[in-house]
């Protein structure tokens, strides 16, 4: 096998330091590979202590105290319950909006901005996992997880007897 010409070797080096992951290793086994004895050293930099490292999670709580969202039951076969209350002086604008497990919106439905329970119909939808988003003035203040299931009839139970 022929050795790499000095082009080639320099060519392969620059490539070695270029941003690219994949190119800098292919470059570094081409190299090795012409010459055993060759000698790389990588500079490893350790993260630093600053601000953004030392920064508090954000804070997602909910701003008012008096804003809660139930989803009963749960799993669910033809529809549940939405109890819900949320601040009118905080918020003006309430929706609820139903996502399959693909992130592909199903249902949207504006809800109203005071203490409430509704009943959603969910008969049309086929079993599995769904979220359902509470967003509020545009921003999500939660995010539930809703199982639909859907039963043998008792007629075919195979416990009947």
């Amino acid at each position: 096998m022929e050795g790499l010409s000095e082009i080639q070797r320099t060519t392969l080096e620059t490539a070695l330091y270029a941003k690219g992951s994949q190119v800098s290793q292919m470059a570094l086994a081409l190299l090795i590979r012409n010459n055993p004895d060759y000698n790389y050293t990588e500079l490893v930099l350790q993260p630093e202590e600053n601000s953004a490292r030392k920064a508090p999670k954000e804070d997602n709580t909910i701003e008012s105290k008096e804003t809660f969202f139930n989803v009963y039951p749960n799993p669910t076969t033809d529809y549940f319950t939405l109890e819900y209350q949320i601040d009118a002086s905080v918020y003006s604008v309430l929706q609820m909006e139903i996502y399959d497990a693909t992130g592909r919106k199903i249902i949207s439905q504006n809800l109203s901005n005071s203490n409430n329970t509704t009943l959603i119909d969910v008969s049309m939808l086929s079993k599995g996992v769904y979220s359902i988003s509470f967003i509020a003035d545009g921003k999500a203040l939660s995010v539930e997880k809703l199982t639909i299931v859907k039963g043998l009839s008792k007629s075919v139970d195979a416990y009947d007897v």
